[in-house]
């Protein structure tokens, strides 16, 4: 997360990670002060969903989040993610040398799949070609994320404000 000259970050990325990784994005820099505070308590329920169903973690996420947060849920396991979307955090996945959006639901991964996870503010002043070339040619989530971040320095010198992005990539044993 980039603050772009605030005081402080607002947006917030919880995870929860094991033999399945669950992630929740909540993307508030967008929101007046008093709205700042709607995701109070998601970090508890982040933190003790292990034994819950992906439907049970969003169903708690939902009364946590006020009727207009936007936010990003998805769980991640050997083989498939399954997301939920709300708003303005745009996930994509590389998968074949191509670049595309996900949607909500659940979807099959494979190795060497490489997910990325943004706001839009992200997104902003990157081409789907940066975003898939850095993601061919990087060996590792901080190297692809290294890249884009100075793509986007480059570009405006990160006076853009808060941004806030996770990226995966898929390593399989098999």
């Amino acid at each position: 997360m980039h603050n772009g000259g605030a005081e402080e970050y607002t947006d917030n990325i919880f995870l929860n990670y094991g033999p399945v990784l669950t992630v929740l994005i909540c993307y508030v820099s967008n929101k007046p002060e008093e709205e700042r505070n709607s995701f109070e308590g998601a970090g508890g329920i982040i933190s003790s969903c292990r034994d819950r169903t992906f439907d049970e973690v969003s169903e708690m996420i939902a009364r946590v989040a006020s009727p207009d947060s936007e936010y990003l849920l998805f769980r991640i396991t050997d083989k498939a993610c399954k997301i939920e979307r709300h708003g303005g955090i745009i996930p994509y996945i590389v998968k074949n040398g191509e670049l595309k959006v996900l949607p909500n639901g659940l979807f099959g991964l494979e190795n060497d799949d490489r997910i990325i996870c943004a706001t839009t503010a992200f997104y902003d002043t990157l081409s789907s070609t940066a975003i898939l070339a850095d993601a061919v040619t990087a060996m590792s989530c901080e190297e692809w994320m290294d890249n884009l971040v100075c793509r986007i320095s480059d570009s405006n010198m990160l006076s853009c404000g808060n941004l806030t992005a996770v990226n995966f990539i898929v390593r399989s044993e098999d």
